[in-house]
Protein backbone atom coordinates (compact mmCIF):
# COMPACT_ATOMS: atom_id res chain seq x y z
CA UNK A 1 0.00 0.00 0.00
CA UNK A 2 1.57 3.25 -1.05
CA UNK A 3 4.81 1.39 -1.87
CA UNK A 4 5.02 -0.17 1.60
CA UNK A 5 4.88 -3.92 2.14
CA UNK A 6 3.18 -5.50 5.13
CA UNK A 7 3.74 -8.87 6.79
CA UNK A 8 0.12 -9.89 6.39
CA UNK A 9 -3.51 -8.96 6.04
CA UNK A 10 -6.45 -9.99 8.17
CA UNK A 11 -9.93 -9.96 6.65
CA UNK A 12 -13.08 -10.22 8.75
CA UNK A 13 -16.32 -11.12 6.99
CA UNK A 14 -19.55 -10.22 8.77
CA UNK A 15 -22.07 -12.89 7.78
CA UNK A 16 -25.77 -12.37 8.48
CA UNK A 17 -28.39 -14.94 7.59
CA UNK A 18 -31.12 -12.42 6.84
CA UNK A 19 -29.13 -9.94 4.78
CA UNK A 20 -27.82 -10.16 1.25
CA UNK A 21 -24.84 -7.89 2.02
CA UNK A 22 -21.44 -9.12 3.14
CA UNK A 23 -19.46 -6.34 4.85
CA UNK A 24 -15.72 -6.98 5.01
CA UNK A 25 -13.12 -5.39 7.26
CA UNK A 26 -9.49 -5.65 6.15
CA UNK A 27 -6.52 -4.78 8.32
CA UNK A 28 -2.86 -4.71 7.28
CA UNK A 29 -0.43 -6.31 9.71
CA UNK A 30 3.03 -5.06 10.61
CA UNK A 31 5.50 -6.85 12.83
CA UNK A 32 8.19 -5.34 15.00
CA UNK A 33 11.86 -6.06 14.51
CA UNK A 34 11.64 -9.18 16.65
CA UNK A 35 8.68 -10.59 14.62
CA UNK A 36 5.81 -9.94 17.03
CA UNK A 37 2.79 -7.63 16.89
CA UNK A 38 1.14 -7.11 20.29
CA UNK A 39 -2.10 -5.65 18.85
CA UNK A 40 -2.55 -8.44 16.31
CA UNK A 41 -1.93 -11.05 19.00
CA UNK A 42 -4.51 -9.37 21.27
CA UNK A 43 -7.04 -9.37 18.42
CA UNK A 44 -6.44 -13.07 17.76
CA UNK A 45 -6.91 -13.88 21.45
CA UNK A 46 -10.16 -11.89 21.53
CA UNK A 47 -11.47 -13.74 18.47
CA UNK A 48 -10.46 -17.09 19.97
CA UNK A 49 -12.25 -16.25 23.24
CA UNK A 50 -15.43 -15.16 21.43
CA UNK A 51 -15.35 -18.28 19.25
CA UNK A 52 -15.15 -20.50 22.34
CA UNK A 53 -18.03 -18.62 24.03
CA UNK A 54 -20.20 -18.90 20.90
CA UNK A 55 -19.32 -22.59 20.42
CA UNK A 56 -20.29 -23.34 24.04
CA UNK A 57 -23.60 -21.51 23.63
CA UNK A 58 -24.30 -23.38 20.40
CA UNK A 59 -23.49 -26.75 22.00
CA UNK A 60 -25.76 -25.93 24.94
CA UNK A 61 -28.61 -25.04 22.59
CA UNK A 62 -28.09 -28.26 20.64
CA UNK A 63 -28.21 -30.30 23.86
CA UNK A 64 -31.49 -28.61 24.87
CA UNK A 65 -32.96 -29.31 21.43
CA UNK A 66 -31.94 -32.99 21.61
CA UNK A 67 -33.56 -33.31 25.06
CA UNK A 68 -36.74 -31.69 23.76
CA UNK A 69 -36.87 -34.05 20.78
CA UNK A 70 -36.21 -37.06 23.06
CA UNK A 71 -39.14 -36.10 25.30
CA UNK A 72 -41.42 -35.77 22.28
CA UNK A 73 -40.46 -39.22 20.98
CA UNK A 74 -41.14 -40.91 24.32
Amino acid sequence: MGGKQFAGEMQIFHLHVGRARLPVYASLIEVQEFGFNYYFDAALQAFEYQYEVDAAMCASKQRRERRRVSKIHR
